[in-house]
């Protein structure tokens, strides 16, 4: 049924539900589409051209526009909300008039009444919430087709070697005794890549008065140093302690391809033990994790250190 038809089946009025501002908004995705393509679904068109009708007249509240007004009002409505539509105002004009929505009037133009629950500023948040979920959706989409490119065409990963894993461990809490030596909180963090020890480091927190300067991220400026590179690419990164958010980001930077620690840090950590950071910030590059190595040491090294802190509090506060 066109528009024409409707008007006269209705009487001197027709509606524009929040059934035809979804119907309008999902016409929307065919860009670039001409006033004669839309007329080859009839419902369409109509929908579009009381969609028109009804922003020019204010969600009907005006019937008798001024030509001038119209003009700006029509332009107004292609160059906004249907700026997908490949048409004019003239062109727009020439609809409505021919679906005898409005009619030439001296003085101006009189339109059809519009039926409406909705407003003008209800149907544009409507349509405005609509895009934005449409385009969280495409990059959604968008990552996981990128994540799943990158699966098929990564060549192929060797199986981690537990004796290796530990071996490197073992060096990892090295680096967290000389912490420990120092009075930094003993995380010590090694980085390999084809079994080459490319840096080692001690959390130096105190040390460099730098909140910065964890055990990994020494670790890994010294690596990328190393090999003139800010990208690590299959390397892998040894530490006694599950890195914390600020880590796991500059771990994700550096294209790091997989990191192995002893102590799991529930409230802290940054892959997957409070938050997994590349995850939930949809980064590019997430790396492979293997928890737990050397878990017993680890976590004693830690556990004694801050049980002598403890302890060294008590009797500071005991003193005085």
């Amino acid at each position: 049924m066109d528009a024409a038809e409707l008007t006269g089946a209705i009487g001197p009025s027709v509606p524009f539900s929040r059934e035809d501002a979804l119907r309008f908004e999902r016409i929307a995705l065919r860009r670039g589409i001409a006033l004669t393509g839309l007329a080859r679904t009839p419902e369409d068109l109509d929908v579009v051209l009381r969609a028109a009708l009804f922003f020019v007249t204010f969600g009907g509240t005006a019937s008798l526009i001024p030509g001038a007004d119209l003009t700006r009002a029509l332009q107004a409505f292609l160059s906004t909300h249907a700026d997908w539509l490949a048409a004019t105002g003239n062109e727009l004009l020439d609809a409505l008039t021919a679906a005898r929505l409005v009619f030439p009037k001296e003085g101006g133009v009189n339109s059809v009444r519009v039926e409406s629950a909705l407003t003008p500023a209800i149907v544009s948040d409507l349509w405005r919430d609509l895009a934005l979920r449409r385009a969280e959706r495409r990059a959604e989409i968008r990552a996981e087709l990128q994540a799943k490119n990158r699966r098929v065409n990564a060549p192929a990963v060797p199986e981690p070697d537990p004796r290796e894993d530990e071996a490197m461990m073992r060096e990892a809490l090295i680096e967290a005794q000389k912490a420990l030596a120092s009075g930094e909180v003993p995380v010590g963090a090694v980085v390999v890549r084809d079994g080459v020890v490319l840096a080692r480091a001690s959390n130096a927190v105190i040390e460099r008065h730098d909140a910065t300067a964890h055990a990994e991220i020494l670790a890994v400026r010294a690596a990328s140093a190393k090999v003139g590179n800010e990208r690590l690419t299959g390397a892998t990164l040894y530490v006694t302690l599950e890195p914390c958010a600020m880590c796991a980001a500059a771990i994700a930077h550096a294209r790091i391809e997989r990191v192995v620690w002893g102590a799991d840090d529930p409230r802290a950590g940054g892959m997957g033990g409070a938050v997994d950071v590349a995850l939930a910030a949809r980064m590019n590059h997430r790396a492979r994790m293997t928890a737990g190595v050397l878990r017993s040491p680890c976590e004693d090294l830690l556990k004694d250190f801050f049980r002598q802190k403890r302890a060294a509090a008590k009797a500071d506060a005991q003193g005085t």
